[in-house]
């Protein structure tokens, strides 16, 4: 089990080396829909399967999305990793949570 900073560290730095990749969802490959928001809806549910939503809350033109991030951290790989960025993912160290723009 990776401890809980360590997660937190470790992923806010693969989102931050990747930023170049944001919202680049033409480079996916292959595609579960063409929708960018619901592919990365569907590979979050393969990833980590079993919440009731998948919006945990909204803001003014932002969505958090309910994953457990120490789970996507110990079962994603980096191209699935890099998947979410490109779909427009991100991620808030501050809160520990992924989270899209509307």
């Amino acid at each position: 089990m990776v401890a809980y900073d360590e997660h937190i560290e470790s992923l806010n730095d693969f989102f931050t080396q990747n930023g170049d990749l944001f919202g680049k969802f033409e480079l996916v490959e292959p595609k579960r829909s063409s929708y960018r928001d619901l592919h990365a809806f569907l590979l979050l549910e393969e990833l980590s399967p079993g919440g009731r939503y998948i919006i945990s809350g909204t803001g003014h033109e932002i969505f958090w999305l309910n994953t457990d991030c120490a789970r996507l951290y110990e079962q994603a790989t980096r191209d699935q990793l890099i998947e979410l960025i490109q779909c427009g993912v991100l991620y808030d160290c501050e809160e520990d949570v992924l989270y899209m723009f509307a």
